[in-house]
């Protein structure tokens, strides 16, 4: 959101975000919560999501 020429927070789309939160679950430790197999499908194939889509 943008009001009187300050940014709050990052503007990106929902695929966007997927795609960061599957990107930082990927170099996140393995033993870590939230981490992320780095042979999983990316998170929009997992979920069956046509990026063309968004």
């Amino acid at each position: 959101m943008i009001r009187k020429g300050f940014q709050r927070g990052i503007l990106r789309g929902f695929d966007g975000h997927l795609g960061l939160v599957d990107c930082t679950g990927r170099i996140s430790p393995a033993d870590k919560r939230g981490a992320i197999d780095e042979k999983a499908l990316p998170i929009l194939e997992r979920l069956n999501i046509d990026p063309g889509q968004w």
